[in-house]
């Protein structure tokens, strides 16, 4: 009675799909195989993406650093400019004194 009821349960539809499912398929295999490939290659681009990320982050604080000296030299130009202005003014001056001694 027993073996008769182990026969049935080893028939039926269940039991066959549960075998199916548990055997090797290598369709399964090569899904598999393409799955792990998938992670792998998100694993690989989340790496390079953080990697990235980094490289952004340094850019930007050289930036930052960049457009500070960029306006402390503007300020700086700015000041000299009046300095400028005024060795112009004594630059022409001399000139003139140096063409009047010289006729």
């Amino acid at each position: 009675m027993e073996r008769q009821t182990e026969e049935r349960v080893a028939t039926s539809p269940e039991a066959q799909r549960d075998q199916e499912a548990t055997m090797s398929n290598p369709h399964d295999e090569k899904l598999d195989q393409i799955l792990e490939a998938i992670a792998a290659t998100q694993q690989d681009l989340h790496s390079r993406v953080g990697a990235v990320a980094v490289e952004v982050d340094l850019l930007r604080e050289d930036q930052t650093k960049l457009s500070a000296r960029v306006t402390s030299t503007e300020s700086e130009l700015k000041d000299l400019r009046p300095l400028l202005k005024e060795l112009e003014g004594q630059v022409q001056f001399l000139n003139t004194k140096v063409r009047e001694l010289e006729h």
